[in-house]
Protein backbone atom coordinates (compact mmCIF):
# COMPACT_ATOMS: atom_id res chain seq x y z
CA UNK A 1 0.00 0.00 0.00
CA UNK A 2 2.73 2.53 0.53
CA UNK A 3 5.74 3.07 2.79
CA UNK A 4 4.47 3.34 6.38
CA UNK A 5 5.44 4.98 9.62
CA UNK A 6 4.51 6.04 12.86
CA UNK A 7 3.68 4.40 16.29
CA UNK A 8 1.91 0.26 16.90
CA UNK A 9 0.53 -0.34 19.49
CA UNK A 10 -0.64 -4.39 19.49
CA UNK A 11 -3.07 -5.89 22.04
CA UNK A 12 -5.03 -8.88 22.79
CA UNK A 13 -7.96 -7.83 21.24
CA UNK A 14 -6.63 -4.77 19.22
CA UNK A 15 -4.62 -2.86 17.26
CA UNK A 16 -3.65 0.99 17.61
CA UNK A 17 -2.00 3.56 15.78
CA UNK A 18 -0.68 6.78 16.85
CA UNK A 19 0.87 9.53 14.52
CA UNK A 20 1.10 7.00 11.52
CA UNK A 21 1.39 8.39 7.95
CA UNK A 22 1.14 6.31 5.14
CA UNK A 23 2.67 7.67 1.54
CA UNK A 24 2.38 6.87 -1.39
CA UNK A 25 -0.49 4.44 -1.48
CA UNK A 26 -1.50 3.87 -5.21
CA UNK A 27 -5.14 3.51 -6.60
CA UNK A 28 -5.40 0.15 -8.05
CA UNK A 29 -7.97 -2.38 -8.09
CA UNK A 30 -6.02 -4.19 -5.28
CA UNK A 31 -7.03 -1.31 -3.40
CA UNK A 32 -10.74 -2.05 -3.14
CA UNK A 33 -10.63 -5.47 -1.50
CA UNK A 34 -10.23 -3.63 1.74
CA UNK A 35 -12.86 -1.44 1.54
CA UNK A 36 -16.76 -2.49 2.89
CA UNK A 37 -18.39 -4.08 0.16
CA UNK A 38 -21.18 -0.41 -1.41
CA UNK A 39 -17.43 1.75 -1.08
CA UNK A 40 -15.87 -1.38 -3.50
CA UNK A 41 -18.97 -0.78 -5.52
CA UNK A 42 -18.59 3.12 -5.75
CA UNK A 43 -14.26 2.80 -6.27
CA UNK A 44 -14.99 -0.06 -8.87
CA UNK A 45 -17.40 2.61 -10.52
CA UNK A 46 -14.78 5.06 -10.88
CA UNK A 47 -11.76 3.21 -11.33
CA UNK A 48 -9.80 5.81 -9.89
CA UNK A 49 -5.71 6.22 -10.41
CA UNK A 50 -3.51 8.46 -8.88
CA UNK A 51 -1.98 8.04 -5.11
CA UNK A 52 -3.19 9.01 -1.76
CA UNK A 53 -1.33 9.93 1.67
CA UNK A 54 -2.78 9.55 4.28
CA UNK A 55 -2.13 11.02 7.37
CA UNK A 56 -3.31 9.14 11.18
CA UNK A 57 -3.36 11.28 14.51
CA UNK A 58 -5.33 8.67 15.90
CA UNK A 59 -7.00 5.05 14.83
CA UNK A 60 -8.09 1.43 16.76
CA UNK A 61 -9.05 -2.09 15.15
CA UNK A 62 -10.91 -3.96 17.88
CA UNK A 63 -11.63 -7.51 17.20
CA UNK A 64 -13.68 -9.88 18.08
CA UNK A 65 -13.06 -13.74 18.03
CA UNK A 66 -10.07 -13.40 16.34
CA UNK A 67 -12.36 -11.01 13.62
CA UNK A 68 -12.24 -7.49 13.06
CA UNK A 69 -15.29 -6.21 14.83
CA UNK A 70 -15.28 -2.46 14.48
CA UNK A 71 -12.82 0.26 13.44
CA UNK A 72 -12.55 4.14 13.85
CA UNK A 73 -9.49 6.43 12.81
CA UNK A 74 -9.31 10.29 12.73
CA UNK A 75 -6.71 11.91 10.68
CA UNK A 76 -6.24 12.97 6.65
CA UNK A 77 -6.17 11.91 3.44
CA UNK A 78 -3.71 13.67 0.95
CA UNK A 79 -4.91 13.40 -2.51
CA UNK A 80 -2.28 13.50 -5.25
CA UNK A 81 -3.07 13.55 -9.19
CA UNK A 82 -6.26 11.30 -8.70
CA UNK A 83 -8.36 10.62 -11.75
CA UNK A 84 -11.22 8.60 -12.74
CA UNK A 85 -10.88 5.75 -14.80
CA UNK A 86 -13.20 4.90 -17.62
CA UNK A 87 -15.97 7.31 -16.47
CA UNK A 88 -13.85 10.12 -17.62
CA UNK A 89 -15.44 11.87 -14.74
CA UNK A 90 -12.78 13.95 -12.78
CA UNK A 91 -9.39 14.38 -13.75
CA UNK A 92 -6.31 16.36 -11.96
CA UNK A 93 -7.92 15.89 -8.40
CA UNK A 94 -5.84 16.84 -5.73
CA UNK A 95 -6.87 18.01 -2.34
CA UNK A 96 -7.33 17.14 1.14
CA UNK A 97 -10.13 15.16 3.21
CA UNK A 98 -9.91 15.38 7.11
CA UNK A 99 -12.25 13.86 9.56
CA UNK A 100 -13.13 10.76 11.64
CA UNK A 101 -14.20 7.59 9.80
CA UNK A 102 -15.92 4.54 11.78
CA UNK A 103 -16.41 0.58 9.70
CA UNK A 104 -18.23 -2.45 11.14
CA UNK A 105 -18.30 -5.61 9.24
CA UNK A 106 -22.04 -5.81 9.79
CA UNK A 107 -22.77 -2.21 8.06
CA UNK A 108 -22.19 -1.58 4.48
CA UNK A 109 -22.14 2.01 5.08
CA UNK A 110 -19.05 3.24 7.50
CA UNK A 111 -19.23 6.39 9.65
CA UNK A 112 -17.77 9.34 7.86
CA UNK A 113 -17.58 13.02 9.73
CA UNK A 114 -15.12 14.77 7.16
CA UNK A 115 -14.19 18.17 5.93
CA UNK A 116 -12.99 18.64 2.06
CA UNK A 117 -11.43 20.90 -0.07
CA UNK A 118 -9.97 20.32 -3.59
CA UNK A 119 -8.44 22.78 -5.97
CA UNK A 120 -7.44 23.11 -9.44
CA UNK A 121 -9.31 19.72 -11.23
CA UNK A 122 -11.79 19.13 -14.08
CA UNK A 123 -14.83 17.46 -13.93
CA UNK A 124 -16.34 16.09 -17.33
CA UNK A 125 -14.11 18.60 -19.22
CA UNK A 126 -14.74 21.70 -17.44
CA UNK A 127 -12.19 23.71 -14.94
CA UNK A 128 -12.86 23.73 -11.49
CA UNK A 129 -11.31 26.37 -9.52
CA UNK A 130 -12.11 24.82 -5.95
CA UNK A 131 -14.22 22.38 -4.26
CA UNK A 132 -15.41 22.42 -0.39
CA UNK A 133 -18.08 21.10 1.74
CA UNK A 134 -18.55 18.63 4.57
CA UNK A 135 -19.27 15.04 4.01
CA UNK A 136 -21.54 12.70 6.04
CA UNK A 137 -22.57 9.03 6.28
CA UNK A 138 -24.81 7.40 8.46
CA UNK A 139 -24.82 3.43 8.57
CA UNK A 140 -28.18 3.42 9.82
CA UNK A 141 -29.51 5.26 6.74
CA UNK A 142 -27.02 4.20 3.90
CA UNK A 143 -26.57 7.55 2.79
CA UNK A 144 -23.60 9.44 1.87
CA UNK A 145 -23.73 13.07 1.99
CA UNK A 146 -23.05 16.93 1.36
CA UNK A 147 -25.18 19.40 2.17
CA UNK A 148 -23.25 22.70 1.86
CA UNK A 149 -20.59 22.23 -1.09
CA UNK A 150 -19.56 24.91 -2.33
CA UNK A 151 -18.31 24.89 -6.34
CA UNK A 152 -15.92 28.10 -7.34
CA UNK A 153 -15.53 28.67 -10.87
CA UNK A 154 -13.71 31.68 -11.88
CA UNK A 155 -15.68 34.64 -10.71
CA UNK A 156 -18.83 32.96 -9.75
CA UNK A 157 -19.89 29.71 -7.82
CA UNK A 158 -22.30 27.11 -7.45
CA UNK A 159 -23.81 26.21 -3.79
CA UNK A 160 -25.92 23.23 -2.84
CA UNK A 161 -26.39 19.50 -1.82
CA UNK A 162 -25.60 16.10 -2.88
CA UNK A 163 -26.25 12.15 -1.52
CA UNK A 164 -25.90 9.31 -3.01
CA UNK A 165 -27.51 6.16 -1.53
CA UNK A 166 -24.89 3.46 -0.84
CA UNK A 167 -26.78 0.84 1.41
CA UNK A 168 -27.22 -2.49 -0.26
CA UNK A 169 -30.48 -2.54 -2.35
CA UNK A 170 -30.44 -3.43 -5.63
CA UNK A 171 -26.94 -2.91 -6.87
CA UNK A 172 -27.32 0.70 -7.89
CA UNK A 173 -25.88 3.82 -6.51
CA UNK A 174 -28.68 6.61 -7.16
CA UNK A 175 -27.82 10.10 -6.38
CA UNK A 176 -29.09 13.15 -5.81
CA UNK A 177 -27.86 16.98 -6.78
CA UNK A 178 -29.22 20.13 -6.10
CA UNK A 179 -27.79 23.47 -6.92
CA UNK A 180 -27.89 27.14 -7.39
CA UNK A 181 -24.81 28.90 -9.19
CA UNK A 182 -24.24 32.33 -9.62
CA UNK A 183 -22.27 34.69 -11.55
CA UNK A 184 -20.63 31.89 -13.39
CA UNK A 185 -18.98 32.46 -17.18
CA UNK A 186 -21.32 30.59 -19.56
CA UNK A 187 -18.42 29.51 -21.62
CA UNK A 188 -16.76 27.69 -18.35
CA UNK A 189 -20.01 25.70 -18.55
CA UNK A 190 -21.05 25.20 -21.96
CA UNK A 191 -17.78 25.67 -23.64
CA UNK A 192 -17.20 21.77 -25.52
CA UNK A 193 -14.03 20.16 -24.64
CA UNK A 194 -13.78 18.35 -27.50
CA UNK A 195 -13.85 21.38 -30.13
CA UNK A 196 -10.79 22.36 -31.70
CA UNK A 197 -12.11 25.45 -33.11
CA UNK A 198 -10.63 28.48 -32.85
CA UNK A 199 -11.96 31.51 -33.23
CA UNK A 200 -10.22 35.16 -33.21
CA UNK A 201 -14.01 36.71 -31.53
CA UNK A 202 -13.11 38.54 -28.03
CA UNK A 203 -16.48 37.55 -26.72
CA UNK A 204 -18.43 37.96 -23.66
CA UNK A 205 -20.81 35.36 -23.43
CA UNK A 206 -22.13 36.61 -20.12
CA UNK A 207 -22.77 35.47 -16.59
CA UNK A 208 -25.64 33.06 -15.83
CA UNK A 209 -27.62 32.24 -12.58
CA UNK A 210 -29.80 29.88 -11.68
CA UNK A 211 -30.92 26.48 -10.57
CA UNK A 212 -30.18 22.99 -11.51
CA UNK A 213 -31.56 19.59 -9.70
CA UNK A 214 -30.60 16.11 -11.08
CA UNK A 215 -31.55 12.57 -10.13
CA UNK A 216 -30.00 9.62 -11.49
CA UNK A 217 -27.51 6.19 -10.86
CA UNK A 218 -23.55 6.49 -10.84
CA UNK A 219 -21.90 5.55 -13.86
CA UNK A 220 -24.88 5.09 -16.03
CA UNK A 221 -25.16 8.33 -17.60
CA UNK A 222 -28.92 7.60 -19.35
CA UNK A 223 -30.28 7.66 -16.18
CA UNK A 224 -30.29 10.86 -14.70
CA UNK A 225 -33.28 12.75 -14.76
CA UNK A 226 -33.50 16.43 -13.78
CA UNK A 227 -34.70 20.58 -14.66
CA UNK A 228 -32.28 23.66 -15.30
CA UNK A 229 -33.82 26.93 -15.04
CA UNK A 230 -31.00 29.58 -15.80
CA UNK A 231 -30.83 33.29 -16.90
CA UNK A 232 -27.93 35.24 -18.47
CA UNK A 233 -27.37 38.24 -18.13
CA UNK A 234 -24.19 40.73 -19.92
CA UNK A 235 -24.17 38.69 -22.83
CA UNK A 236 -22.29 40.65 -25.68
CA UNK A 237 -21.65 38.14 -28.44
CA UNK A 238 -19.65 37.82 -31.44
CA UNK A 239 -19.69 36.73 -34.57
CA UNK A 240 -18.75 33.33 -34.20
CA UNK A 241 -20.78 32.33 -31.19
CA UNK A 242 -24.37 30.79 -32.45
CA UNK A 243 -26.13 33.62 -31.69
CA UNK A 244 -23.84 35.88 -34.32
CA UNK A 245 -24.15 33.15 -37.08
CA UNK A 246 -28.26 33.34 -36.42
CA UNK A 247 -28.08 37.01 -36.98
CA UNK A 248 -25.90 36.68 -39.80
CA UNK A 249 -28.47 33.95 -41.46
CA UNK A 250 -30.97 36.63 -40.93
CA UNK A 251 -29.08 39.91 -42.23
CA UNK A 252 -27.26 38.00 -44.86
CA UNK A 253 -23.91 39.88 -43.66
CA UNK A 254 -21.66 39.23 -41.43
CA UNK A 255 -22.75 40.63 -37.82
CA UNK A 256 -20.36 43.18 -36.44
CA UNK A 257 -21.13 42.95 -32.36
CA UNK A 258 -24.80 42.78 -30.65
CA UNK A 259 -25.96 43.13 -27.16
CA UNK A 260 -28.37 41.10 -25.40
CA UNK A 261 -29.93 42.13 -22.15
CA UNK A 262 -30.66 38.61 -21.01
CA UNK A 263 -31.40 34.85 -22.07
CA UNK A 264 -33.60 32.93 -20.01
CA UNK A 265 -33.88 29.12 -20.66
CA UNK A 266 -35.81 26.64 -19.01
CA UNK A 267 -35.09 22.78 -19.61
CA UNK A 268 -35.53 19.27 -18.52
CA UNK A 269 -32.67 16.15 -18.49
CA UNK A 270 -33.38 13.33 -19.98
CA UNK A 271 -30.15 10.94 -19.61
CA UNK A 272 -27.57 12.97 -22.16
CA UNK A 273 -30.41 14.84 -24.11
CA UNK A 274 -31.67 18.27 -23.07
CA UNK A 275 -35.66 19.50 -23.79
CA UNK A 276 -35.77 23.39 -24.18
CA UNK A 277 -39.17 23.78 -23.08
CA UNK A 278 -38.67 27.64 -23.28
CA UNK A 279 -35.24 29.75 -24.20
CA UNK A 280 -36.25 33.76 -24.94
CA UNK A 281 -33.14 35.94 -26.19
CA UNK A 282 -34.05 39.46 -24.98
CA UNK A 283 -31.98 42.25 -26.50
CA UNK A 284 -31.16 44.48 -29.78
CA UNK A 285 -31.84 44.47 -32.51
CA UNK A 286 -33.62 40.67 -32.32
CA UNK A 287 -35.42 39.52 -29.80
CA UNK A 288 -35.30 35.54 -30.32
CA UNK A 289 -38.38 32.83 -28.79
CA UNK A 290 -38.74 29.38 -29.32
CA UNK A 291 -37.72 25.97 -27.94
CA UNK A 292 -35.74 23.16 -29.21
CA UNK A 293 -33.42 20.05 -27.97
CA UNK A 294 -29.54 19.43 -27.76
CA UNK A 295 -27.50 16.43 -27.23
CA UNK A 296 -24.84 16.29 -24.69
CA UNK A 297 -22.49 14.29 -25.44
CA UNK A 298 -22.71 15.07 -29.31
CA UNK A 299 -23.62 18.54 -28.86
CA UNK A 300 -26.19 18.06 -32.13
CA UNK A 301 -28.67 21.17 -31.52
CA UNK A 302 -32.35 20.65 -32.96
CA UNK A 303 -34.37 24.29 -32.04
CA UNK A 304 -36.94 26.45 -33.67
CA UNK A 305 -36.86 29.75 -33.00
CA UNK A 306 -39.18 33.65 -33.71
CA UNK A 307 -37.25 36.49 -34.20
CA UNK A 308 -38.24 40.45 -34.54
CA UNK A 309 -36.31 43.11 -35.38
CA UNK A 310 -36.26 46.52 -35.20
CA UNK A 311 -37.71 47.02 -31.59
CA UNK A 312 -35.95 50.02 -29.35
CA UNK A 313 -36.65 48.35 -26.30
CA UNK A 314 -38.69 45.46 -24.13
CA UNK A 315 -41.58 45.89 -22.05
CA UNK A 316 -42.11 43.22 -19.25
CA UNK A 317 -44.78 41.28 -21.54
CA UNK A 318 -43.04 39.68 -23.88
CA UNK A 319 -46.31 39.34 -26.14
CA UNK A 320 -47.40 42.82 -25.75
CA UNK A 321 -43.49 43.53 -27.15
CA UNK A 322 -44.33 41.29 -30.29
CA UNK A 323 -47.83 43.09 -30.80
CA UNK A 324 -46.25 46.77 -30.67
CA UNK A 325 -43.79 45.78 -33.09
CA UNK A 326 -45.83 44.62 -35.82
CA UNK A 327 -44.15 46.97 -38.32
CA UNK A 328 -41.00 45.00 -37.46
CA UNK A 329 -39.36 42.33 -39.73
CA UNK A 330 -40.12 38.52 -38.93
CA UNK A 331 -38.47 35.39 -38.83
CA UNK A 332 -38.55 31.94 -38.38
CA UNK A 333 -35.21 30.35 -37.42
CA UNK A 334 -34.28 26.50 -37.76
CA UNK A 335 -31.33 25.72 -36.11
CA UNK A 336 -29.89 21.98 -37.09
CA UNK A 337 -26.32 20.10 -36.78
CA UNK A 338 -23.96 21.10 -33.46
CA UNK A 339 -22.86 23.77 -31.87
CA UNK A 340 -20.19 24.34 -33.24
CA UNK A 341 -21.34 23.86 -36.77
CA UNK A 342 -24.91 24.79 -36.90
CA UNK A 343 -27.02 24.41 -39.79
CA UNK A 344 -29.03 27.55 -39.73
CA UNK A 345 -32.26 27.92 -41.82
CA UNK A 346 -34.77 31.15 -42.05
CA UNK A 347 -37.91 31.74 -43.49
CA UNK A 348 -39.75 35.27 -43.62
CA UNK A 349 -42.84 34.90 -41.76
CA UNK A 350 -45.86 37.50 -41.99
CA UNK A 351 -46.78 38.44 -38.16
CA UNK A 352 -50.27 37.50 -38.55
CA UNK A 353 -49.66 34.28 -40.20
CA UNK A 354 -47.74 33.17 -37.23
CA UNK A 355 -49.40 30.35 -34.91
CA UNK A 356 -50.84 31.97 -31.78
CA UNK A 357 -49.10 28.94 -29.18
CA UNK A 358 -45.46 30.20 -30.46
CA UNK A 359 -45.90 33.60 -29.76
CA UNK A 360 -47.52 33.12 -26.28
CA UNK A 361 -45.19 30.97 -24.90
Amino acid sequence: LGVATGKLHLESESIRLEDFQVDAIELTESLASVLPRRIQDIYRHIEPTGQVEATIAAAELMFNDHRLDRMQAVGQLELKGVNSGSTELFEHVGGVIEGRVGMNPDKHTPLIEADYQVEGFRLRGRDIDRLTGRLVSDPNDGILRSDDLRVVVGNGSATGSASLMVQDEGGTLPYTIDLFFDGIEVDRIVTNPASDLESDDQNQPGQVQGTLTLRGQLGQSDSKRGQLEATVSQMRLGQQTLLGKMLTAIQFREPQEYAFDRLQLQAFVDGDEVFIDRVRILGRPFVFHGDGWMDLQSTEIDMDLVAMGGLAGLEPGFLDSLLRGLGSALWKIEIRGTLSDPDIQTISVPLLRLPLNLLGR
